[in-house]
């Protein structure tokens, strides 16, 4: 968002910024970040935790091993739809709802914040029972 509160403008960027493992559809492909993408990026970092530090694409690496590979050819391999395909499956089935809301959002649409926590705050406390002080129960 702009200091007046209007949303930023929809830019291609000549270059790209951010980690390449956990960076949005929409920064692989050359634009500039809103908060969709910082939401994106959020959930990839969560299923890259629940996935013993691995998602589809954190082994580009060994792909593009022997070849003269430019960071583009990362970037363009990324956004193939296997890709996001093999996401889901890594994904935990409770969170595949928000993970499709958040891929479809527009560029300046707020993201459903309440929607995504109250689904975090429930599928957390199935794993660590929360009293009523919101502090997790020593077992």
């Amino acid at each position: 968002m702009n200091e007046d509160g209007t949303h930023v403008e929809k830019k291609y960027m000549q270059k790209f910024s951010g980690n390449f493992i956990f960076a949005s559809l929409n920064s692989c492909r050359g634009y500039n970040k809103s908060r969709r993408d910082d939401i994106q990026s959020l959930i990839y970092i969560m299923v890259y935790l629940l996935n013993n530090s691995n998602l589809p694409w954190s082994e580009f690496h060994k792909i593009f091993k022997n070849g003269n590979y430019e960071f583009n050819d990362y970037l363009r391999k990324r956004l193939d739809i296997k890709y996001t395909k093999d996401f889901f499956k890594l994904s935990p089935k409770s969170l595949r709802d928000i993970i499709k809301r958040v891929l479809t959002l527009q560029f300046d649409e707020e993201p459903p914040y309440d929607t995504i926590c109250d689904k975090l705050r429930q599928e957390i406390s199935k794993e660590i029972p929360i009293d009523q002080n919101n502090q997790a129960n020593n077992h």
